[in-house]
């Protein structure tokens, strides 16, 4: 995909990937200084339309001092890219889009509103168009709150804010999942108090309802018969007389070859009675 070592770069780092409706691929990484520094010195992006055969030119999105992107394929040829600005002082979220597959992006924009927050943040969407951003912001008493907000073409809306009670710093983050449910789910990694006047990082969870759209059932259609007519067929008659009806609507059972057998029996019995009788009487005349 990309050949730091050619590009003369000590490190990479932060990279992930994403893969749209149509099957293209989209990564972001970031360069980065060797240890000891913990310098970023930028936001990268290219995508893929054959299935990573080949990519696009890397395409520098953010300069130094910003790293931690996050990037989805949230519907129809809609990518959305976020990072984390201003690492070394005061971090605030940044975030662009494009609305034709990567092509062209949004102009890069910062998530107003937002104070003290840790650099982890995450998207999360059902691919659908719904899309919701999770991350940890500290709170004016120096406490951390779970947020999340939800993507609309205007910009990122409906904020809400869940106190968590536990301390935010750089290592502090969120991420989250949209369950079958229509709820989102949120994972997050804060900073607690030991009994020993230490600290020590704890995970929790929460979610809560969103309004996720459910996408209609593709309508179906029952086929109908056609009112072609049908081919006329040349009929053979056969040996077996058809049943006519009589005019009180009751049909008239056909003569089988069995009833004809016994019919031509009995005429002839009748035939040889009639000859019988004439001979007697022939005989007695005489």
């Amino acid at each position: 995909l990309f050949n730091a070592a050619a590009a003369g770069w000590a490190m990479v780092s932060e990279t992930h990937l994403a893969v749209d409706n149509r099957n293209r691929l989209h990564a972001t990484w970031v360069q980065a200084a060797l240890p000891p520094a913990t310098t970023s010195l930028g936001v990268y992006y290219s995508r893929s339309e054959d299935g990573g055969q080949t990519w696009s030119e890397p395409v520098q999105v953010s300069s130094v001092d910003t790293g931690y992107p996050a990037i989805v394929a949230a519907g129809a040829d809609e990518i959305h890219l976020l990072w984390s600005g201003n690492l070394s002082s005061e971090p605030g979220l940044w975030h662009q889009w494009s609305s034709d597959g990567g092509a062209t992006w949004s102009q890069p924009g910062p998530l107003l509103g937002l104070q003290g927050i840790a650099p982890r943040a995450a998207m999360v969407t059902d691919g659908a168009g719904d899309l919701y951003l999770v991350g940890v912001e500290r709170t004016a008493q120096d406490s951390a709150a779970l947020f999340f907000m939800r993507w609309t073409n205007q910009g990122w809306a409906e904020r809400e804010d869940i106190p968590l009670g536990y301390a935010s710093d750089a290592a502090a983050g969120a991420t989250g999942v949209l369950l079958p449910n229509g709820r989102l789910g949120a994972i997050y990694r804060l900073r607690a108090p030991t009994g020993n006047g230490g600290s020590h990082y704890v995970l929790g969870y929460t979610e809560r309802p969103v309004a996720v759209t459910i996408l209609p059932p593709a309508a179906t259609v029952t086929p109908q018969p056609t009112n072609t007519a049908a081919p006329t067929q040349a009929v053979t008659a056969t040996g077996t007389p058809a049943p006519t009806p009589d005019l009180n609507g009751s049909p008239v059972e056909p003569v089988s070859q069995t009833d004809w057998l016994r019919i031509g029996g009995i005429l002839a019995a009748m035939v040889a009675v009639v000859i019988v009788a004439m001979i007697g009487l022939r005989t007695a005349r005489r």
